[in-house]
């Protein structure tokens, strides 16, 4: 599958900031610009890239594969009626999506005038990592360092890599990066 990097700027802020990641991402050969409104912008590559859908009523992107639950309970597959949703804040929505939905994916959900909430499913399928530059939030399945839009204090976390090592259990549970 291939990799998303998300960037969100809060309206009215930071533009110049914004303006300079879009740049920066849109002019490396490898990212594709998938959708861009409500302050987000979203980019995609590889050879499968992930499907990347707006939510009504500016509620903001579902990145990835979402089925509807009650479908699948029925024995067949249909994608999740995302036009269905009903206007909840974003914790709600993030609720609705796991009990109406399943799959793998992650819901960048805006609110009124509060960053964004970023939801990725129960099961944790797709890769979500997140950060932010000035008061640009990123999200991605993938870091990269040296980037424009790479975590301005991006560093192995060695006492985290120990933990990892000595309990296997915790390598959904804990990320071995800082910044």
């Amino acid at each position: 599958m291939g990799d998303y990097l998300v960037v969100h700027v809060p309206r009215g802020r930071a533009a110049e900031t914004g303006d300079r990641l879009r740049a920066a991402i849109a002019a490396d050969a490898g990212w594709t610009l998938a959708l861009g409104l409500y302050q987000l912008a979203v980019y995609v590559r590889g050879p499968r890239p992930p499907a990347v859908r707006p939510l009504p009523r500016q509620a903001g992107v579902l990145i990835g594969e979402i089925y509807d639950a009650s479908a699948t309970r029925e024995g067949r597959v249909a994608d999740f009626p995302l036009g269905e949703l009903p206007d909840l804040a974003p914790e709600d929505l993030a609720r609705c999506l796991t009990a109406r939905g399943w799959g793998r994916y992650v819901a960048i959900l805006k609110g009124h005038d509060e960053p964004p909430a970023i939801y990725r499913e129960p099961m944790g399928a797709l890769e979500c990592l997140t950060w932010t530059i000035g008061e640009a939030i990123l999200v991605s399945s993938v870091v990269e360092a040296g980037k424009a839009w790479s975590p301005p204090d991006l560093a192995i976390d060695w006492p985290a890599v120990g933990r990892l090592l000595a309990d296997s259990v915790l390598w959904s549970q804990i990320c071995p990066l800082q910044g």
